[in-house]
């Protein structure tokens, strides 16, 4: 679609930026470098360290996608939840000094799933202590992972996954036996 002959350009968002665009937000050159980049700004596209085919790289491209572009399926349940990215780790460089690289058979966790990332809150993790570290669900009411409430017998049950398998760890009355019932099995089932 053409832009009608009276509508005029618009000036970018950036304050030091003289360049129009006829859409609304900034204009094409730092439109490329927030999509490209994260930051409209960046400059830091021209370096070059050789490391875009490493592991490290591409997991720094997802973390960057999920929380940054809203057009990726991953964004509401990071970047439109909030989750954040440190302005350090807008740079692979930044990056890849504070956590290294991907060790194999490792992937990007946080350990606190409500935080951002940030070096505080990161560390490279297996696909099983990934699993384990989970957020609650919406619908979790006793407050704690593994354990909820039957809706027949109003008792409280846990359970946790291990070994490849759903185990089973009992029916309680009280919500905090249940939770003790789990943290319990979680020392035994060396849960982080």
């Amino acid at each position: 679609m053409r832009r009608p002959i009276n509508q005029p350009y618009k000036q970018c968002f950036l304050n030091n930026c003289d360049n129009t665009h006829e859409a609304k937000g900034y204009c094409n050159k730092h439109y490329i470098r927030f999509r490209k980049y994260g930051d409209p700004e960046s400059l830091n596209h021209h370096k070059t360290h050789g490391l875009t085919d490493s592991p490290a790289y591409k997991s720094w491209e997802a973390m960057k996608r999920r929380c940054l572009n809203k057009n990726t399926p991953a964004y509401a349940q990071y970047g439109g939840r909030g989750i954040t990215i440190c302005k350090k780790w807008l740079d692979f460089e930044g990056f890849l000094e504070d956590i290294g690289q991907r060790p194999e058979g490792m992937t990007l966790d946080r350990i606190n799933n409500e935080e951002g990332y940030s070096p505080q809150n990161c560390r490279w993790a297996s696909l099983e202590t990934q699993a384990r570290n989970k957020r609650i669900r919406r619908n979790n009411t006793s407050g704690t992972n593994g354990v909820y409430r039957r809706k027949d017998n109003l008792k409280y049950v846990a359970a946790i996954r291990a070994d490849s398998r759903q185990i089973y760890l009992g029916q309680f009355n009280k919500l905090e036996q249940a939770i003790k019932a789990r943290k319990l099995a979680e020392k035994r089932y060396n849960y982080v």
